[in-house]
């Protein structure tokens, strides 16, 4: 099996494309800070942590995820509320670490620079975990956490001509953009639908870093994330810049960062 992804969100169905690559899982979406649960559930009318976890190790039995050999661990932070989500989270990123997952895939904003879990992903990040973000999916430069923290990879979303999508929020914190425009997914009712988001976007970059990690196990957290910084394809409206504040650092392109003999150098 590839490397483990923790999709922290509102629980991951065991339908049938999970089945095989889902481990146990914890549900803090109480209140307690402790875990009621497996995270094997979604209370969650659209079954938004059941289509993250899909995008990124779906089977293809319905749907096939961009990195099927990798694990999913399920941590539901949330009940589908934000007030549920600011009692689960914490929690939730601290077992993700506890439990040794490679990846973290945090498709969820906060307006707020929470200093609780500010301290959890930093933690996440010093245990050597590539933490995923979403940027926001408001079509404005509003700044929103975690992807605005250092260290975290803020992902933008394009459409299928690799333009930037015109809810994709932009700003310094996007780090780089990936397809998120009429994304098939399943959810948590048993169905097979498109979706568009930021949320999908995130889902793709946390499976590359699952296969970098795969393909280069000695590589540390940043050498992973500088691989898919330094591979990211530039798209004309970048106009030879090294980034900007719609792309960031460029396009994924994981077979180039697969590819990788040697990793980049870390900065910036």
């Amino acid at each position: 099996m590839g490397a483990e992804v923790a999709v922290i969100d509102t629980g991951v169905q065991p339908n049938s494309d999970l089945a095989a690559n889902l481990l146990q899982g914890a549900d803090f979406s109480d209140t307690t800070g402790a875990s009621i649960g497996d995270g094997h559930i979604d209370l969650d009318d659209y079954g938004h942590g059941t289509g993250e976890a899909t995008l990124i190790a779906g089977s293809g039995i319905r749907t096939l995820g961009l990195a099927p050999d990798s694990t999913i661990l399920p941590v539901r932070a949330s009940d589908g509320t934000s007030s549920g989500l600011v009692f689960g989270i914490i929690p939730a990123i601290e077992y993700a670490v506890s439990h040794g997952s490679r990846v973290i895939n945090l498709a969820l904003t906060f307006s707020l620079d929470d200093p609780g879990i500010h301290h959890a992903v930093q933690d996440a990040l010093d245990h050597d975990v590539v933490v995923v973000a979403a940027i926001g999916s408001d079509g404005t430069s509003q700044q929103y956490y975690p992807a605005a923290w250092p260290g975290v990879v803020g992902v933008g979303a394009i459409d299928s001509s690799g333009n930037v999508w015109n809810q994709s929020d932009t700003g310094a914190d996007v780090a780089l953009v990936a397809p998120g425009v009429h994304i098939l997914r399943d959810d948590n009712q048993g169905r097979v639908g498109y979706s568009d988001g930021t949320s999908e976007a995130t889902a793709y970059v946390s499976a590359a870093a699952a296969l970098v990690r795969s393909a280069h196990p000695g590589w540390s957290g940043p050498q992973v994330v500088a691989a898919l910084e330094a591979t990211a394809d530039k798209p004309a409206a970048m106009r030879g810049a090294a980034r900007d504040d719609r792309y960031g650092a460029g396009i994924l392109d994981v077979l180039a960062a697969v590819r990788l003999a040697v990793p980049p150098a870390v900065g910036g």
